[in-house]
């Protein structure tokens, strides 16, 4: 399979970025046990290393990937247009979360990869190149695979998993898998207080070691406060 190639897939989840992706792979899609479930490694957009899969006995595949609708800054298309032309009947899950809420764990993801933009100015970055706009993203899917995009809400996946289930099931004509419990807490993104202080990380890089000290420091704030210290304001 080449690296600029998607795998034929009967439900591709095309993320997109920060909207419980890794609570879908790690602990929902797998209890399908009557399908094979491929996720993508890593990569940009959709030219991911991808592990070859043959389904067994007429297993359908289900392929996980939250690069498909873009990049953490701008909204894309160009994986669905592949998967049409891989797959004319296959299925897309979308995740659709609240914009101030995605926005800001965007905003926190960006940071740790390197990001000096303030929350602000990164929110503008995002309203121009129609990052946030998911409601356009999700219409420009549907005009690729008519009736076949299936639009789940963030907080159903985080609070009533059996539902996300339920409806993969009916789509797929699969068993429907019985989830137990709460799905299990991930590992807590960093408060308001540590990303500024690696923000100013980011701008400084030659004063690393005074850095990591005041990221050490916002660390044991936000920790101590129950990151209730919240300086991050989205404005539409």
């Amino acid at each position: 399979m080449s690296r600029q190639s998607l795998p034929l897939a009967d439900l591709y989840h095309v993320g997109p970025h920060k909207t419980a992706s890794t609570s879908l792979h790690r602990y929902l899609l797998p209890l399908f046990k009557n399908a094979e479930v491929l996720k993508a490694k890593h990569g940009p957009v959709y030219g991911h290393e991808i592990i070859p899969v043959t389904t067994q006995d007429g297993k359908q595949l289900i392929y996980t990937n939250e690069s498909l609708l873009g990049s953490i800054y701008e909204p894309s298309t160009k994986a669905i247009d592949e998967i049409k032309s891989i797959n004319p009947n296959a299925k897309l899950l979308i995740v659709r979360r609240e914009t101030p809420e995605w926005a800001t764990s965007l905003y926190r993801q960006s940071i740790k990869g390197g990001e000096t933009l303030r929350f602000q100015e990164f929110c503008r970055k995002l309203h121009s190149t129609g990052k946030l706009n998911i409601e356009k993203t999700i219409q420009e899917c549907e005009k690729i695979l008519p009736g076949q995009i299936i639009v789940v809400d963030f907080d159903t996946v985080v609070s009533d998993p059996q539902a996300i289930l339920k409806i993969i099931a009916t789509t797929l004509n699969l068993d429907e898998p019985i989830f137990r419990g709460n799905l299990p807490r991930l590992k807590q993104s960093a408060g308001d207080l540590t990303v500024i202080a690696m923000r100013l990380r980011n701008l400084h890089p030659t004063g690393k070691i005074f850095f990591q000290f005041i990221i050490f420091i916002s660390r044991m704030i936000d920790s101590i406060t129950g990151r209730k210290i919240c300086t991050f304001r989205y404005r539409s």
